[in-house]
């Protein structure tokens, strides 16, 4: 049996664009000897974490584009061990996209 393990060409131009957004327990990037936490902030979108959620402390949320997801960040808290919640997968769309037009008087 023939196993693909790549994506077809349409497929990956459509997830360059997509955002993907994670929460981890801030305790284990904190007790890791590696520096995981500053190559998470370089790679994040927001180069640091999303705003806290009170109601849940100690949970720490990122943003990410697909693609430095799945080629660094997903592989290097697999290496450590360090348990994630995929949150959601959104599309990302430029600004001016989502701008609404304003009013001239």
């Amino acid at each position: 049996m023939q196993y693909f393990t790549e994506a077809p060409v349409s497929l990956k131009a459509d997830m360059q664009d997509e955002i993907i957004e994670i929460k981890l327990w801030g305790l284990y990037l904190l007790s890791t000897r590696a520096s995981i936490y500053n190559e998470i902030l370089e790679a994040s979108l927001d180069h640091g974490p999303v705003e806290k959620n009170p109601q849940k402390p100690g949970r720490i949320t990122f943003r990410f584009k697909v693609k430095e997801w799945e080629s660094k960040i997903k592989k290097l808290l697999y290496l450590h061990r360090i348990p994630v919640i995929v949150t959601s997968n959104v599309s990302y769309y430029p600004a001016s996209f989502t701008r609404q037009p304003q009013m001239v008087a």
